[in-house]
């Protein structure tokens, strides 16, 4: 978490601390874990999220922009995919009575436009859809209808191990929530996890200033082959479609880049800061009501133990779409 006393932008940044949850349920991985304790200073220090020099928001970015017509079409294709495989499955190779393509016909016309407008096949856009489950016992159409309602990634949570730390932190977090064996990176298979490793130029480019939103699609693809995209003001309709194909769908855990402005009577989640503007990414792990309520580690949890509030952050909580999209506008997700 990082505090923001100018009206410069504030950078995110991340850490790892190594405590290991149980992912048996998700209304386990939905409840809140106590901090565990640490010095830390009475005032929060740092910054969380670094924007490149003289941008005043991600949207401004020019790759933000250019990727803006994917964008478009990946969201296309994902409301088709959610109206195939996350209502349960019904009949989607039937063309409809009015003689309208079939279901199955517009995911490959959409399949196709993604593919043109990324000039790339669309296996090197995005994983295919994979809805499997840790339930053995889950038919295929329960695991279908299991990731539309609820569904969590496993948790090791790590503690930043810097005020401005918490990008590397939750970077981690999602790389291990989504992949059992990429402790190691493709990009060097000498580098092992760590928020140092992951702080370096050659991954999230982290500095005291923070860490830019934009190097974590670079950093997932570098480190474990992962396709993802950097959604800048998303609204929470979006956000919600695009954490359940995430984490529903492909198995990936998401990272949320927020902003708490000073103040008590602002929004503020998890127990922090009211009297500090903080720019701070947290990494989504789980939803439950179809997307209506989010789960999040909180890299911060452990590091802050005393915030003025009635209790510290905590490792694990949730909150409503609604709000996420509140606390992420000026920064975004990544999916």
């Amino acid at each position: 978490m990082f505090s923001s006393r100018r009206r410069r932008r504030q950078r995110t940044t991340t850490g790892l601390g190594l405590a290991v949850l149980s992912a048996v349920t998700i209304a386990a991985l939905l409840a809140a874990a106590p901090a565990s304790a640490a010095d830390e200073p009475a005032t929060p220090e740092g910054r969380g999220i670094a924007l490149p020099g003289g941008y005043e928001s991600l949207g401004d970015l020019p790759s933000v922009q250019a990727e803006k017509p994917l964008n478009d079409a990946l969201d296309a294709l994902h409301a088709l995919y959610a109206e195939k495989y996350l209502a349960g499955g019904a009949g989607a190779a039937t063309a409809q009575a009015d003689g309208e393509p079939s279901l199955d016909e517009r995911i490959a016309a959409a399949r196709a436009e993604v593919e043109r407008v990324a000039g790339r096949p669309y296996s090197e856009v995005e994983p295919a859809p994979d809805f499997s489950t840790d339930a053995s016992t889950t038919s295929d159409s329960d695991a279908q209808v299991m990731a539309a309602t609820q569904k969590a990634l496993p948790v090791r949570h790590s503690t930043q191990r810097t005020s401005y730390y918490c990008g590397p932190a939750s970077v981690a977090m999602a790389i291990r929530a989504s992949c059992s064996a990429c402790e190691r990176s493709r990009y060097n298979s000498s580098d092992t996890i760590s928020q140092t490793t992951l702080a370096a130029s050659r991954y999230l480019a982290t500095t005291s200033s923070g860490t830019s939103m934009s190097r974590i699609p670079l950093t997932l693809k570098r480190w474990a082959g992962f396709a993802s995209r950097l959604v800048s003001s998303p609204s929470a309709a979006s956000i919600k479609s695009g954490v359940v194909n995430s984490i529903g769908v492909y198995n990936r855990a998401v990272v949320y880049g927020t902003r708490e402005l000073a103040g008590a009577g602002n929004p503020h989640y998890n127990y922090h800061y009211t009297t500090f503007t903080i720019d701070h990414l947290i990494m989504g792990y789980g939803y439950s009501g179809s997307g209506d309520r989010l789960a999040y580690a909180d890299p911060v949890a452990g590091r802050w133990t005393n915030t003025g509030q009635s209790s510290a952050p905590r490792k694990t909580n949730a909150m409503r779409n609604t709000s996420m999209r509140i606390f992420t506008q000026p920064w975004g997700v990544v999916l």
